[in-house]
């Protein structure tokens, strides 16, 4: 996740704080919604460096930025985009590697059923 914002924020050309000022709190509510199909709310503000409260509030929020706060969409869209590109990349890491562990588990298995045919046929 922290790869995620790092990306983010060098997308937007900004440097992240924990600051008030408006590009901040944009960039920041803008992650935190991006996030919000893959992490619990306190994984988010631990890589936002804010309270899970904070972020409670702002995700309440974004229906309303979304439509009156100047520069929120746009920053919204490209957290989203490289979130989900980014984060959909690491899903389908992991179910390839459950898929791989079945498939290790069904070798073995099968390995063993083979000796037993042979010792029963010896």
């Amino acid at each position: 996740m922290r790869a995620c914002a790092d990306a983010f924020y060098s997308a937007i050309h900004l440097t992240p704080n924990t600051s008030r000022h408006q590009e901040q709190v944009k960039a920041r509510a803008a992650l935190a919604k991006a996030f919000e199909p893959y992490a619990v709310q306190e994984e988010s503000a631990i890589v936002l460096g804010k309270e899970r409260t904070t972020l409670c509030h702002s995700l309440r929020q974004h229906d309303g930025w979304m439509a009156t706060w100047d520069g929120y969409k746009d920053k919204y869209l490209i957290a989203k985009e490289l979130i989900d590109r980014r984060m959909s990349a690491i899903s389908l890491k992991g179910r390839i590697n459950g898929i791989q562990n079945r498939i290790n588990f069904l070798e073995e298995e099968k390995q063993l059923l083979e000796t037993q045919i042979n010792l029963i046929n010896e």
